[in-house]
């Protein structure tokens, strides 16, 4: 039997299953001024991107999202996080390492990849130090 968890800002709306399938929920909207019913359904996904990855498009108080669904699929089911990770500017979570990126002169310079987060901050520090970057 699949389980599905309401996404998050938009309960009440949409849910995805532990199979990978967004539903649109049974729900009152408003199209050309009039309410109308709109029935529960399994969401087409669209594909994009160099690896085609599956995507919807969530809509909410007249805006749309398009929302990969993967990534929501390992946020809710799998406790997986995809936000900025680091109280540190240019440090970033990847997989176990913390990983370091600078900007200099305009290009993105990969530093590093480090255990701890404080060790991954003190190199980003010392290269910009060293490198003086602007």
């Amino acid at each position: 039997m699949k389980t599905w968890i309401a996404i998050p800002g938009y309960e009440g709306i949409y849910e995805i299953s532990d199979e990978r399938e967004v539903k649109s929920l049974r729900r009152i909207v408003r199209r050309w001024g009039k309410d109308t019913v709109q029935r529960e359904k399994i969401m087409k996904p669209f594909y994009k991107g160099k690896n085609k990855s599956a995507y919807v498009q969530l809509n909410k108080n007249g805006r749309q999202r398009q929302m990969n669904i993967d990534r929501m699929y390992l946020r809710l089911f799998e406790d997986r996080t995809f936000e900025k990770t680091s109280k540190y500017k240019g440090v970033y979570l990847k997989g176990n390492r913390w990983q370091v990126n600078v900007k200099s002169y305009g290009k993105l310079v990969w530093i590093g990849s480090f255990e701890t987060e404080e060790e991954a901050n003190r190199a980003r520090n010392n290269f910009i130090l060293k490198e003086q970057v602007v």
